[in-house]
């Protein structure tokens, strides 16, 4: 073989090696890195000193803050109190970094994560858009809007007439059939304890009893994009479960 074939071969080969042993820089890394977990997005800073921060969208406080350390394509975060908060993985072909909790993977890039955003309550809303099956999907949980169905907050829905069956694994509502009152729109359900407003297919509709400390209020309203929006308040704690319709109540 002709020596300058074998020198570029070799060449060709040195450069390749290097290409896929090459590390990110540090400065590569620096700003801000957008991510979700469980459908909430987050947002990591890393700055040039080797701290960072971590901050959950919509919220004032810092979820997290330390220092970080690169090593190779590995990321480690060591908060201010010495916790590891974990080793992500930086992939060169995304421009990405991931770490695996689990069952569970959180990736960061440069894009914003697109943010959930519920479309506006109907104003035309009749009884009968609201009948049939419902099937959550987000819930806002204490102001954090979440993924329900990996959180474990699934909530399922019939509406039959003003009265609606759940079914949740989270509440304690398990297929007893609920009177409820249509008006101005949306169906209204107030509990003061569930038993008080429980009733049978074709039966008269218990009195809506007032909202006591350990009783609920459930309010259901159709948004502009044909969803729902099923607002819970139950001893002071607000939930609001978005909701699509479905063939079944499972």
């Amino acid at each position: 073989m002709k020596k300058w074939i074998t020198g570029f071969l070799a060449a060709a080969a040195s450069l390749m090696f290097a290409v896929s042993v090459s590390a990110v820089e540090k400065g590569d890394l620096l700003g801000e890195w957008h991510g979700s977990l469980l459908g909430a997005t987050m947002t990591l800073t890393l700055y040039g000193d080797s701290s960072y921060s971590m901050a959950l969208d919509g919220y004032a406080e810092q979820i997290s803050r330390g220092n970080w350390e690169l090593n190779n394509d590995q990321i480690a975060l060591t908060s201010v109190e010495g916790a590891d908060e974990g080793t992500f993985t930086y992939h060169e072909d995304t421009r990405s970094f991931s770490i695996q909790e689990g069952d569970m993977e959180v990736t960061f890039s440069r894009a914003p994560v697109i943010v959930f955003s519920p479309a506006d309550a109907r104003t035309d809303a009749a009884l009968a858009d609201y009948q049939g099956f419902w099937q959550s999907g987000m819930v806002t949980v204490m102001g954090m809007t979440v993924n329900g169905t990996e959180a474990g907050f699934d909530l399922m829905a019939e509406v039959t007439g003003e009265a609606v069956r759940f079914r949740s694994d989270y509440l304690v509502l398990q297929g007893e059939l609920m009177a409820a009152s249509f008006e101005n729109g949306a169906l209204h359900i107030t509990l003061k304890a569930l038993k008080n407003a429980l009733r049978q297919p074709g039966t008269a509709a218990p009195a809506a009893a007032p909202e006591t400390e350990d009783g609920a209020v459930i309010t259901m309203q159709l948004l502009q994009d044909n969803t729902m929006a099923v607002h819970l308040s139950v001893s002071g704690v607000d939930m609001i479960y978005y909701m699509t319709r479905t063939t079944v109540l499972q």
